[in-house]
């Protein structure tokens, strides 16, 4: 159990644990899965309390629904 909490205290505390910092996220909208800039950290990969992720989904959304 050590090294699970090891690899815990490794992580950065700022990484945007949704996208684990890479930015992206798999999206289903719109038919097939697709990677999309993560709503969470807006491609960052760094997590920002202020984001309102819903907010950056509802603009997801109608990008997807334009395309």
């Amino acid at each position: 159990m050590a090294a699970r909490d090891d690899r815990r205290d490794e992580r950065d505390d700022t990484t945007c644990r949704p996208c684990r910092g890479s930015g992206q996220v798999i999206s289903g909208l719109g038919g097939g899965p697709r990677s999309v800039t993560c709503p969470w950290c807006g491609g960052s990969g760094v997590r920002d309390p202020e984001r309102d992720a819903q907010e950056a989904g509802i603009v997801l959304r109608a990008a997807a629904g334009a395309s």
